[in-house]
Protein backbone atom coordinates (compact mmCIF):
# COMPACT_ATOMS: atom_id res chain seq x y z
CA UNK A 1 0.00 0.00 0.00
CA UNK A 2 1.39 3.38 -0.90
CA UNK A 3 0.93 6.50 1.16
CA UNK A 4 -1.51 7.87 -1.42
CA UNK A 5 -3.62 4.71 -1.04
CA UNK A 6 -3.53 4.91 2.74
CA UNK A 7 -4.75 8.43 3.36
CA UNK A 8 -5.49 10.15 0.08
CA UNK A 9 -2.17 11.99 -0.09
CA UNK A 10 -0.38 11.98 -3.42
CA UNK A 11 2.96 13.82 -3.26
CA UNK A 12 3.34 13.98 -7.03
CA UNK A 13 -0.04 15.69 -7.39
CA UNK A 14 -0.37 17.52 -4.08
CA UNK A 15 -0.69 20.92 -5.73
CA UNK A 16 2.71 22.07 -4.53
CA UNK A 17 4.54 20.97 -7.67
CA UNK A 18 6.95 19.04 -5.46
CA UNK A 19 7.74 15.40 -6.12
CA UNK A 20 9.49 12.67 -4.17
CA UNK A 21 13.21 12.28 -4.93
CA UNK A 22 15.85 9.74 -3.93
CA UNK A 23 17.68 10.54 -0.68
CA UNK A 24 19.57 7.33 0.06
CA UNK A 25 19.44 3.55 -0.17
CA UNK A 26 19.27 1.32 2.90
CA UNK A 27 20.54 -2.23 3.05
CA UNK A 28 17.37 -3.64 4.60
CA UNK A 29 13.75 -2.86 5.33
CA UNK A 30 14.57 -2.46 9.02
CA UNK A 31 17.34 0.07 8.34
CA UNK A 32 15.07 1.97 5.95
CA UNK A 33 12.29 2.16 8.53
CA UNK A 34 14.70 3.44 11.17
CA UNK A 35 15.93 6.17 8.83
CA UNK A 36 12.36 7.03 7.79
CA UNK A 37 11.36 7.29 11.47
CA UNK A 38 14.31 9.58 12.17
CA UNK A 39 13.41 11.80 9.23
CA UNK A 40 9.71 11.73 10.15
CA UNK A 41 10.52 12.83 13.71
CA UNK A 42 11.99 16.00 12.21
CA UNK A 43 8.97 16.61 9.98
CA UNK A 44 10.17 15.10 6.70
CA UNK A 45 7.66 13.25 4.57
CA UNK A 46 9.25 9.97 3.41
CA UNK A 47 8.41 7.14 1.06
CA UNK A 48 10.06 3.72 0.95
CA UNK A 49 10.44 1.77 -2.28
CA UNK A 50 11.56 -1.81 -2.55
CA UNK A 51 10.48 -2.99 0.88
CA UNK A 52 10.25 -6.71 1.40
CA UNK A 53 7.10 -7.43 3.37
CA UNK A 54 5.58 -10.62 4.66
CA UNK A 55 6.23 -13.17 7.37
CA UNK A 56 9.66 -13.96 5.90
CA UNK A 57 11.08 -10.70 4.52
CA UNK A 58 13.89 -11.27 2.08
CA UNK A 59 16.99 -9.09 2.28
CA UNK A 60 16.78 -6.33 -0.28
CA UNK A 61 17.87 -2.75 -0.70
CA UNK A 62 15.25 -0.10 -0.02
CA UNK A 63 15.18 3.40 -1.51
CA UNK A 64 14.26 6.26 0.81
CA UNK A 65 12.61 9.20 -0.91
CA UNK A 66 11.78 12.67 0.42
CA UNK A 67 10.01 15.70 -0.96
CA UNK A 68 12.23 17.47 -3.51
CA UNK A 69 12.11 20.75 -1.62
CA UNK A 70 13.31 18.99 1.56
CA UNK A 71 16.19 17.05 -0.02
CA UNK A 72 19.08 19.26 1.14
CA UNK A 73 17.73 19.56 4.68
CA UNK A 74 17.25 15.78 4.87
CA UNK A 75 20.83 15.22 3.66
CA UNK A 76 22.12 17.61 6.32
CA UNK A 77 20.15 15.82 9.03
CA UNK A 78 21.57 12.41 8.06
CA UNK A 79 25.08 13.90 7.86
CA UNK A 80 24.73 15.47 11.31
CA UNK A 81 23.60 12.11 12.70
CA UNK A 82 26.64 10.39 11.15
CA UNK A 83 29.03 12.99 12.60
CA UNK A 84 27.43 12.71 16.02
CA UNK A 85 27.66 8.91 15.88
CA UNK A 86 31.36 9.13 14.98
CA UNK A 87 32.06 11.25 18.05
CA UNK A 88 29.99 8.93 20.24
CA UNK A 89 32.05 5.95 18.99
CA UNK A 90 35.34 7.73 19.74
CA UNK A 91 34.27 8.70 23.26
CA UNK A 92 33.91 5.11 24.45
Amino acid sequence: MTRSDADGFDAANSGTGTSMVHLTTAGSTFEARVLAARLGAEGFLTELRGTSEGPYPLPATVEILVMADQLEDARLLLLADQVEAAFDDNAS
